[in-house]
């Protein structure tokens, strides 16, 4: 019975942790961090590429060779050479959704604590319907602040280059 005890409770770690043993791990599918990866992005991905000697191009992926990187920016067409290049991020939209979801729960919940504890004058609590009005006018401005911060891209490294 210790045994069995024993075991489901390494299996159960296992499965909790992640842990999983080497050889039944998947190899990945995509080869992140290569040119190789370069390769597969699709056209018109908006890059911004590192330079080695310090330089920083932004565009519009056009293609990608065994050799270069070429990257237009408006109506101007940059051809990187590979051994020019140190880093390639890749420059996404930040999830507005989560963000905004985020701030009208972090509001709604302002709005509740202030609706129930927020009466100073006699000491108990608001009625539901003040209540109410809090937490809704109070997960709007939530929201519209979670929006606010999630405005703009971020990067996310895609290739780097070996030193």
């Amino acid at each position: 019975m210790k045994r069995t005890n024993a075991t489901i409770a390494v299996l159960l770690v296992s499965i909790l942790t992640g842990a999983i043993p080497a050889g039944a791990q998947e190899q990945a599918a995509s080869v992140v961090g290569s040119w190789d990866g370069l390769k597969a992005l699709a056209a018109k991905e908006v890059l911004v590429v590192m330079l080695k000697d310090g330089g920083k191009k932004k565009g519009k992926l056009n293609d990608v060779t065994d050799t270069a990187l070429v990257i237009s920016e408006g109506k101007k067409t940059s051809e990187l050479g590979r051994d020019s290049i140190f880093q390639v991020y890749r420059s996404i939209s930040k999830s507005r959704g989560k963000a905004t979801a985020i701030g009208a729960s972090v509001g709604g919940g302002l709005g509740l604590l202030s609706g129930l504890f927020g009466d100073s004058n006699s000491g108990h609590g608001a009625s539901g319907g003040v209540v109410a009005a809090g937490v809704i006018v109070m997960a709007g401005v939530g929201a519209l602040i979670g929006r606010g911060i999630a405005s703009g891209h971020e990067q996310v490294l895609i290739y780097q280059a070996r030193r």
